[in-house]
């Protein structure tokens, strides 16, 4: 018979809302995907609920918990949502923990996504693979994630850093090496690479391709302006070089890249390497 608590988990981004179900550390049935933008924050927790009941149900166990990733600011060890950039309908602390262990009545754990995304990596994914293949053998982590926004986590002597107010790793706050009054986020996030394209291309934003086109553009495998791609490619090669320089002043550490601009890697990973490895 099979003891092993199921735990229901969520992926919670701008862009979609991925829920599933995991036992013994491996995900059971089918991923439930629901769409993250919405009208307000009534339709938002609407989305939630049902996207973890039907991950319940067709799991066909009682879950025991519920531990999801969600974007901060947050007291994260009581579930407080802050106001959020990217779900701009998260205003003057949501106590999202409290809602929905009340409508469950199973414990409720939320995190930082990028936090977790470290954690993982560090505890079972890049950080045990290097280790395996080296003499020196690695305790520090610094995550980034690329995606709707821009993520990071730090995992210090294998524990994850969250600082004093849940904000550790906070790197989306760094101003811009290409315009010191902006953060890097608007130009590490799905909105940043498109503005620069259509900043580049010069053409208004609205009309600016998704990540996945502008990466097919670059590579020639689709009908675009492939200059202003590879070019906007690059500025956010550069912008990411040098967030990460600065933030490794402080961890002295190995990095991971994850989320799903890290798919276009092979069009802004070289070149970020190199200008990491560079000088000043």
């Amino acid at each position: 018979m099979n003891n092993s608590p199921t735990i229901l988990v969520l992926d919670a981004g701008g862009t979609n809302l991925v829920f599933n179900a995991v036992q013994h550390g491996q995900v059971t049935g089918t991923p439930v995907i629901l769409p993250a933008p919405s009208e307000n924050l009534e339709t938002f927790l609407q989305k939630l609920i049902a996207g973890f009941k039907t991950v319940n149900n067709q799991n066909g166990s009682k879950a025991k918990a519920i531990s999801f990733c969600f974007p901060g600011p947050a007291d994260y060890k009581n579930g407080i949502i802050g106001n959020l950039e990217n779900l701009p309908f998260f205003r003057g602390g949501v106590p999202l923990k409290k809602i929905l262990e009340h409508h469950f009545n199973i414990p409720v754990y939320i995190n930082n996504d990028g936090d977790l995304f470290t954690l993982g990596e560090a505890l079972g994914g890049i950080l045990p693979e290097i280790n395996r293949q080296s003499k020196k053998q690695y305790k520090n982590l610094l995550g980034v994630t690329l995606g709707t926004g821009f993520g990071g986590g730090i995992v210090i002597n294998n524990k994850l850093l969250p600082g004093d107010n849940s904000a550790a790793a906070e790197i989306n706050r760094m101003s811009s090496i290409i315009n010191r009054n902006q953060s890097v986020e608007e130009v590490l996030s799905i909105r940043g690479i498109r503005k620069l394209y259509a900043e580049k291309a010069e053409i208004d934003v609205i009309a600016s391709p998704e990540p996945f086109d502008l990466y097919q553009i670059a590579l020639g495998d689709k009908t675009g302006n492939q200059k202003a791609a590879i070019s906007a490619w690059n500025t956010f090669s550069t912008v990411l070089a040098d967030a990460i320089a600065n933030a490794i002043t402080l961890t002295d550490s190995n990095v991971v890249i994850g989320g799903g601009l890290s798919g276009a890697h092979p069009l802004f990973l070289p070149k970020t390497v190199e200008l990491l490895n560079g000088y000043f």
